[in-house]
């Protein structure tokens, strides 16, 4: 339900309030002619679909989940080693312009964060931010989220979704008492409204845009009777392992842990993402590596999106964002897979 209205001139003047009293805010921000997702600093101007593409090339994910941190840091003093722990970066923040897939992300990854352990990196995080996503208006050809069960409109995983309705100006849809909690503290960007059906009028003509894809439900089904079908092993052939598809995907979550000595006799203990598509992957120190070819790496991570996931959380990793095929220079993307699978 619609509950507000709101403006592009209302949304930036909270956002420069909100840096300016040292909050972390998130939103999509134009570097040359791309559209990246980044904390704001003083002075930037949010970007909202300036290069006409329907999300920023990164995710939103590292606001939550950087790409390194360090957890623990140490001093050896002759046989005694000291350790302390890292502090953590779990200030109040904001997202602000995160598409509906991003925000879907969220949650798959509040699913795993705090599942056998809980992870309070991303907890602590996740407990002082809010979540303000934009809803599409422009799918291109490597948009799926319909088909593993998102919508250009899903308020899913968002505190406040905002529903374009023209003329710069949004319809506010409040989803969470933490929404319901930032909208009042900041009364300023926010007007009462009833916009009646504009956010169905925007979904539909969304959708209506998606290319075809099948449902998540027939590839599953497809994939538990073929998992050592050749077609793994063909798209592999362009695969590059460069590992970009990880890096803007806004749910993997894979990462090495390091210690990186500062000095002789002291350093840090730091948390790196890592990419199945790697080859270092699950090499063993045998040097036995149970994946040693790209397709079985390409086969490995299309089944954690869609099957090994799904069967312990009941949700897809793959938020249909579209973002891999955008990012991958071989041209290979999770769309087109999971299209070549329905074929």
């Amino acid at each position: 339900m619609i509950e507000k209205t709101t403006d592009r001139e209302r949304l930036e003047s909270l956002a420069a309030k909100l840096v300016a009293s040292g909050a972390r805010v998130g939103s999509p921000v134009l570097d040359g002619d791309r559209l990246f997702f980044r904390r704001l600093e003083a002075g930037d101007s949010i970007a909202w679909d300036a290069d006409g593409s329907p999300a920023p090339r990164n995710s939103p994910k590292e606001m939550l989940f950087p790409a390194t941190e360090t957890i623990l840091r140490w001093r050896q003093r002759g046989p005694d080693v000291e350790v302390a722990p890292a502090g953590k970066d779990a200030d109040p923040a904001t997202i602000l312009g995160a598409r509906p897939c991003d925000a879907r992300g969220f949650l798959a990854l509040d699913a795993l964060f705090g599942w056998d352990d809980q992870d309070s990196f991303w907890q602590d995080r996740r407990a002082a931010t809010t979540i303000v996503s934009i809803a599409c208006e422009k799918p291109d050809e490597h948009c799926f989220c319909a088909a593993v069960g998102g919508a250009p409109d899903s308020s899913e995983g968002s505190d406040v979704l905002l529903i374009p309705i023209g003329g710069e100006r949004y319809g506010v849809e409040v989803v969470t008492a933490r929404g319901e909690a930032f909208v009042a503290r900041h009364p300023e960007a926010f007007s009462d409204a009833a916009a009646g059906a504009v956010r169905r009028e925007v979904g539909e003509r969304a959708r209506s845009e998606l290319a075809p894809t099948p449902d998540a439900e027939a590839v599953r089904a497809w994939m538990r009777e073929r998992f050592d079908d050749d077609v793994w092993d063909e798209i592999a052939l362009a695969c590059l392992a460069c590992g970009a598809c990880a890096a803007v995907c806004p749910t993997c979550h894979c990462f090495d842990i390091i210690d990186e000595h500062a000095a002789f006799d002291r350093g840090e203990r730091r948390k790196n993402w890592d990419s199945c598509s790697f080859p270092l992957f699950t090499l063993h120190a045998s040097g036995h590596n149970p994946r040693p070819s790209q397709g079985r790496r390409i086969r490995q991570r299309v089944f954690h999106k869609f099957i090994y996931f799904f069967d312990r959380f009941g949700r897809s990793l793959c938020t249909g964002c579209g973002r891999c095929g955008r990012a991958c220079p071989a041209g290979i993307d999770m769309a087109g897979i999971v299209r070549r699978v329905g074929r």
